[in-house]
């Protein structure tokens, strides 16, 4: 995921984004204001956002 920063797909006919931002300060996210998603973080260094499309 770090490599690729943005994958997609269709998993049980849903779409999703997946998007990885590295984090070493405090950054500011642009997340759909009509949709669903989730962050998480990695553990290590980043946060992850999973856009349900």
């Amino acid at each position: 995921m770090r490599a690729a920063k943005e994958v997609s797909g269709t998993i049980n006919g849903g779409d999703y984004k997946i998007y990885y931002y590295p984090v070493t300060t405090s950054i500011m996210l642009q997340v759909p204001t009509n949709g669903k998603y989730v962050l998480s973080g990695d553990n290590q260094e980043g946060v992850i956002l999973t856009e349900f499309l």
